[in-house]
């Protein structure tokens, strides 16, 4: 195990005694102010939902860490490593899954989760599925240590904890309160009165951290190496300095908006768009209608239609190997002849090259592997691909991943095998070139409670903008504009046989 996951509940914090200011004087020497609390309250509790746009940056979780992630389904089909109750049977556990999912620290008295691979609720003795350290829950609350960190339900997409002071939830960086037994700014370390939690909820942020030395007791890193370790906390492009060569935010900006405009097979107005009513947060349907109608126009470009032509070509369950046939072989090298002709890939090609991403020569040799190389997400199987994933979508554990791109989806709609069940959010790209949109569906009976996907937009830029972003904040979230709009790109990566392939991207809105 790495030392990057060190269990929170080993983590000691060393305390340096002083005697020549207090702890309140000190903090009001330099000017300490109360941090804005990013959790909304709704009836004495803070409540929040994972990836919802008022969670702080340095609380999004890491891929590679069950941090944040226990007993999450849905969304956590797309990362490298499972933090739920089946992935065990599947073998792709994180390392710290054992101890960070198989215990009642910050749970005791939590609702039932599903998902979850062990309770500490009142009834788990009566059903047997107690985690094994559900003695620390002692008689209650008062009785428990685990109590000490709050309760702090870690399972499912909402993170809520009941307003206590002896947890770090809702109170990073606030100002020092001695009224409370514990505190949550940089300075408790250094007076050795840090609530239990602070290093899982506040220390996972590179702000004036950069090229610090590696520390075993944080979940996320700010040194040069952390990219090289894949440790890296998820602010580190934003606040430390991109290595030379590499692409700044204003490059970003500037060639997403190149993109933007080359999109000469966008089709846009061919596409009916019927949102209706909002998701609700229950998940239920809240759109009897189908979300796209798509005009039989659209296949006149021939990116399109070569795109249509590769969704008949997987097997959507993950443990299933694909048989990757001489003609479904043929279909994809169409597809990629077609879209490597557009200028947005011609000018894709020239950005990555001018970066040292991808040699010009080599262009296509590497898109190719990137996005149509097959590798494993469960069981050892070879059974996904980048392109499968983003741009159709996959069955694992029950559930929905990938499934981000409006073709498909529209597709699926018409063959009665998806459900729209309503949007959460949605970004005009302008210019008449489409939209942005959050949304949530089952696709043959399985759920996907929350996704994301272009609406309009060309195959082809759809794959290079997602491509640059993968190159230029890998694992991360890439900050692009349309229109003079901001807009976030989600990317993660996947190793297998020593290889890196894209493993999903998709648009945060």
């Amino acid at each position: 195990m790495s030392p990057l996951l060190v269990p929170f509940f080993l983590v000691v914090f060393a305390g340096i005694s002083t005697t020549v200011v207090s702890r309140d004087e000190l903090a009001h020497r330099l000017g300490q102010g109360p941090h804005p609390v990013f959790f909304h309250n709704s009836g004495g509790k803070f409540v929040n939902s994972f990836r919802h746009p008022l969670v702080p940056f340095q609380n999004q979780p890491n891929i590679y860490s069950c941090v944040r992630r226990c007993g999450l389904s849905g969304d956590s089909h797309e990362w490298p490593c499972q933090c739920n109750s089946q992935c065990q049977e599947f073998n792709d556990c994180c390392d710290d899954f054992e101890p960070l999912c198989l215990t009642c620290l910050g749970r005791c008295g939590s609702a039932f989760s599903p998902n979850a691979p062990c309770q500490c609720n009142k009834k788990c003795s009566q059903y047997g599925n107690c985690c094994s350290d559900y003695k620390l829950c002692g008689k209650g609350p008062s009785n428990s240590r685990a109590h000490s960190l709050g309760t702090f339900d870690v399972f499912g997409r909402h993170m809520v904890a009941v307003n206590n002071d002896t947890s770090c939830v809702g109170r990073c960086n606030e100002s020092a309160d001695p009224s409370k037994p514990c505190q949550c700014n940089k300075f408790c370390q250094t007076f050795g009165d840090c609530c239990q939690d602070y290093a899982i909820v506040c220390a996972l942020t590179c702000e004036n951290n950069c090229d610090a030395n590696y520390d075993p007791s944080k979940f996320c890193q700010c040194n040069k190496r952390c990219g090289e370790f894949r440790n890296c906390c998820p602010d580190y492009s934003k606040h430390c300095d991109l290595p030379p060569g590499k692409v700044t935010d204003a490059e970003l900006a500037a060639i997403s908006e190149d993109l933007l405009s080359l999109d000469i097979n966008n089709v846009s107005p061919l596409v009916g768009i019927n949102l209706q009513g909002r998701m609700p947060s229950d998940g239920s349907d809240n759109a009897p209608n189908l979300l796209l109608q798509v005009n039989e126009a659209v296949f006149e470009k021939k990116t399109i239609s070569k795109l249509y032509a590769l969704h008949d070509n997987y097997e959507a369950a993950v443990e299933i190997p694909e048989d990757n046939t001489e003609n479904e072989k043929q279909e994809v090298n169409d597809f990629l002849d077609e879209i490597m002709k557009t200028p947005i890939m011609q000018r894709t090609k020239d950005f990555l090259a001018e970066k040292d991403f991808i040699p010009a020569i080599n262009f296509r040799q590497t898109f190719h592997r990137l996005w149509f190389g097959f590798y494993s997400r469960a069981k050892g199987i070879a059974g996904s691909s980048g392109f499968e994933h983003v741009f159709m979508g996959e069955l694992k554990n029950g559930g929905v991943s990938g499934f981000h791109h409006w073709a498909f989806f529209a597709k699926e709609e018409l063959n009665n095998k998806l459900n729209y069940k309503g949007y959460v959010k949605q970004f005009n790209l302008g210019s008449n070139k489409g939209i942005v949109i959050s949304e949530g569906f089952a696709w043959r009976n399985a759920p996907k409670p929350i996704s994301s996907m272009f609406i309009g937009t060309s195959p082809e830029f759809d794959l290079a903008i997602y491509t640059i972003c993968w190159f230029a904040r890998p694992n991360a979230l890439c900050p692009v504009v349309f229109n003079g709009k901001k807009l976030l790109i989600q990317t993660y990566d996947i190793t297998y046989n020593g290889e890196k392939y894209i493993a999903t991207a998709y648009p945060d809105v």
